[in-house]
């Protein structure tokens, strides 16, 4: 892992990425990347279940699954933070 964090693609991947993420609090981007990254991992993962098992899911290709995907951590990063 250690050597991956200093690779220079992806340090500007994660640049990018910063750049495009709205201005939050540092515990709220933190909360929400593991938020993000626990979606993202585990919505594949159900769909390679499901279709291992021959079982019906929400979306019909995985295009799609990543278009709803993509939509939800959207709308995680964007939603508002909740002042305490």
């Amino acid at each position: 892992m250690e050597e991956s964090l200093t690779s220079p693609t992806l340090q500007r991947i994660v640049e990018g990425l910063n750049r495009c993420l709205p201005d939050l609090p540092p515990g709220v981007r933190a909360e929400r990347g593991d938020m993000a990254r626990h979606l993202i991992v585990h919505l594949a993962a159900e769909r390679e279940r499901a279709l291992g098992e021959n079982a019906p899911t929400p979306r019909s290709s995985w295009d799609d699954t990543a278009t709803g995907l993509a939509d939800a951590v959207v709308g995680m990063w964007l939603a508002p933070v909740t002042p305490r």
